[in-house]
């Protein structure tokens, strides 16, 4: 059986490998953090449910489902996935596609606020999930953005596996920001009207306003507008 092992290479990598190139070890651009929550009392109703078995194999249909829809986001946005964490998800967008590779494209945090509005959408097909028997389950995403400088490594043996990593305050910065979000708010504070337009719309203003937006957590319910 043929596998595609790109997709397990974050997207700014794989643009680099293809020109020949590397990766800079020092980074400035938008990290984002983004969490769901859900995934316990899910597992939890499967099993009691469904058995251990047959419930695992839910669980993993649905996992699949939900990450599909989130990774799905990040790419048209400008971003990459680096990793995976519990059940987070932690991107990056780099601020060198806006100067080397798309001159005209918006800042990199104005393109990870639109990725988080987009799944945050994504995320509306999520909020009642049908387990039979038992009550509807939802799942719930938070998202903490940041912008600041990073230091970029490929870490481990390359005869066995590397992995692609984030590393500085900036990620301290990160976590908190995530953390101030929380799943069962949205923020007033997140983007000014202008620019939650345009993150919305993908009319993303070019020059210096767009790239004062940084350390603004994104959260919000599945079923609710976040703008």
């Amino acid at each position: 059986m043929h596998h595609d092992l790109s997709v397990y290479i974050p997207h700014d990598r794989r643009r680099a490998l293809a020109a020949g190139a590397g990766l800079p070890d020092r980074a400035t651009g938008a990290a984002m953090l983004a969490d769901i929550s859900g995934f316990t009392p899910l597992a939890e109703a499967l099993t009691r449910q469904l058995g251990p078995r047959r419930g695992a194999e839910e669980l993993v249909h649905y996992l699949n489902q939900v990450y599909t829809a989130l990774i799905t986001t990040v790419a048209p946005a400008g971003g990459s996935v680096i990793g995976f964490a519990g059940d987070a998800i932690t991107c990056w967008f780099d601020d060198r596609l806006q100067i080397a590779e798309q001159p005209n494209s918006p800042s990199a945090a104005l393109r990870a606020a639109a990725c988080a509005l987009a799944m945050q959408a994504a995320m509306g097909a999520f909020g009642a999930l049908a387990v039979p028997g038992a009550p509807a389950i939802a799942l719930t995403l938070s998202v903490g953005i940041v912008h600041g400088p990073v230091r970029r490594f490929l870490v481990g043996d390359p005869q066995i596996q590397l992995l692609d990593t984030l590393a500085g305050t900036l990620l301290d910065r990160l976590v908190a920001a995530e953390g101030a979000a929380g799943p069962a708010r949205c923020s007033p504070m997140t983007l000014s009207p202008p620019r939650r337009r345009a993150a919305r719309s993908r009319e993303w203003p070019s020059g210096a306003a767009a790239r004062t937006i940084c350390a603004w957590p994104l959260s919000c319910p599945p079923n609710r507008s976040p703008i």
